[in-house]
């Protein structure tokens, strides 16, 4: 958990009881082949995932299944594996093997293919937790109640941004994940409150 009470968006177990759900949390995806034994380099959206751990069940699903910014995707039938191993590689990729990509040319055809977990396998919240495939939409507004905007996304990266498109429409601006900012988070009332130094705000 960070310091505002968000959890990255892989944040799950390895609970695969809602595997036959239709809607998966995208976790990383494929680069690549790395070697001729089937094993592959993935791109992890969080490298310090608990899912990234031998055992966990997953989904592999096409390159068109999603968009890059996409964090949640609804599609029927993906091809469920397990990972068989996992180690750090190069440029902050992770090296995996999958029981069901047994050698290079299957690494091959994988290649650009999304990883997911199911969305109805991930774990409970405590009360200050979120997902971050959840707060699309969000009302981010100020400690009087004075709206500023609607959530487009969390980005993630070494300190997540918190993506706001004004109330008057207009580009988008980016608040940084962190409590210096973000005074308060409201789940139910699907919300951020915000205090914001000027000119960080349009």
């Amino acid at each position: 958990m960070h310091e505002t009470g968000v959890v990255d968006r892989s944040r799950s177990s390895t609970d695969t009881d809602g595997l036959s759900s239709a809607r998966w949390v995208l976790i990383g995806a494929i680069a690549r082949p790395h070697g001729v034994r089937g094993d592959v380099q993935i791109v992890p959206f969080n490298p310090e995932s608990p899912l990234w751990t031998t055992g966990a069940a997953m989904a592999l699903l096409p390159a068109t299944a999603a968009r890059r910014d996409d964090d949640v995707v609804a599609y029927a039938s993906p091809e469920m594996t397990v990972l068989k191993r996992i180690r750090s590689g190069p440029k902050g990729r992770l090296i995996g093997w999958f029981d069901r990509i047994p050698d290079r040319e299957a690494a091959e055809h994988h290649k650009g293919s999304w990883i997911g977990v199911a969305i109805d396998a991930l774990g409970e919240l405590a009360a200050d937790e979120f997902w971050y495939h959840e707060v699309a939409g969000w009302t981010a507004c100020t400690p009087t109640d004075e709206t500023l905007g609607t959530v487009v996304r969390i980005i993630d990266g070494p300190t997540e941004l918190l993506e706001i498109r004004p109330l008057s429409g207009g580009e988008t601006y980016f608040v940084p994940l962190v409590s210096h900012f973000v005074v308060a988070i409201d789940r139910d009332g699907q919300r951020f409150v915000l205090d914001l130094v000027e000119g960080l705000a349009p």
